[in-house]
């Protein structure tokens, strides 16, 4: 069994799950139409990866992520590998989805990160 890095779950019918499957939650897990929570839990694996320098769920079977998503849990977060307030915001964003923030409610927390960038 391979690796969930080399794992890609596409389908098309409708109501089917699609994606990869590292970074879905388990609304997206169950086939749920997407929702603007989804996009942040992804965000937040995405930022744990960067931080820790390692795929969130590396060393793991495709099976034994579903499993974990399923029973609904989330990735682990490497204690000391990533700064306190990454860490803090991962786990807001590590939350069943009516729980999640939005992309609004993270902005403030981001801009504490990363200070005033002009980007435009």
């Amino acid at each position: 069994m391979g690796k969930v890095k080399d794992t890609m779950t596409m389908v098309t019918r409708d109501g089917a799950n699609a994606g990869t499957l590292a970074y879905q939650p388990l609304e997206q897990l169950l086939g749920k139409p997407p929702t603007a929570s989804v996009d942040v839990y992804a965000f937040a694996v995405v930022a744990l990866e960067v931080y820790s320098r390692a795929p969130t769920w590396e060393g793991h079977t495709y099976q034994e992520v579903t499993d974990t998503i399923r029973k609904g849990n989330f990735p682990a977060i490497p204690h000391g590998k990533v700064p306190m307030d990454v860490e803090a915001m991962v786990q807001k964003c590590f939350q069943p989805a009516m729980n999640r923030p939005s992309f609004t409610e993270l902005l403030p927390l981001l801009r504490d990160m990363v200070g005033d960038i002009d980007i435009w």
